[in-house]
């Protein structure tokens, strides 16, 4: 390190001395406190900005849910077969009655048609579909269900849903199903 002399003068006498130089430095305009409390502010004002969008897309989700509740149901739908890789197709049976089904899954897999209850639909078994991927899923609603047919002169006994659902699993050309 280099060092200087430097005069100091007081009022009374002149006298020399030595002191040690200083290394250049960047300059500090805040100080040593000073970036670290623009850092802190910096990152509040970027916090808040973040609670404030977070809020905004809330609400704006909330009134979309409220203003349109069909289309916010069937996008939530869409997203769940799109998530379980389900495709939703239709047949035409040579009775006029239409099936509206999920397909997904394996294609080289043995077929799983999978059935849902009363008072219920195809959509029941979208989430549980992901877990079933080594199977051939095929998820009808049932005639008088859900999307397929509603006709309202047909028998909706057990053995005739049974009978349509045997001409269903035919028109697909599928020999042997599992049933669940």
């Amino acid at each position: 390190m280099s060092r200087y002399r430097a005069r100091i003068v007081h009022a009374s006498r002149t006298r020399q001395t030595r002191l040690p130089v200083q290394p250049l430095q960047a300059p500090d305009p805040l100080g040593k406190l000073g970036g670290t409390k623009l850092r802190e502010s910096h990152m509040l004002r970027a916090l808040k900005f973040l609670l404030l969008l977070l809020l905004v897309s809330a609400g704006g989700i909330t009134t979309y849910v409220y203003a349109f509740p069909e289309k916010a149901a069937e996008g939530a739908i869409n997203a769940e077969r799109n998530r379980s890789h389900l495709v939703r197709k239709e047949i035409t049976l040579p009775d006029r009655l239409t099936y509206v089904y999920l397909e997904g899954g394996d294609p080289k897999g043995a077929p799983l048609v999978l059935l849902h209850g009363f008072g219920a639909n195809k959509e029941n078994f979208t989430r549980i579909a992901r877990l079933l991927g080594q199977y051939h899923l095929i998820i009808p609603d049932h005639i008088g269900f859900g999307e397929s047919s509603h006709p309202q002169d047909a028998p909706y006994t057990p053995p005739a849903q049974a009978e349509r659902l045997h001409a269903f699993v035919q028109a697909l050309n599928l020999r042997k199903v599992h049933v669940g």
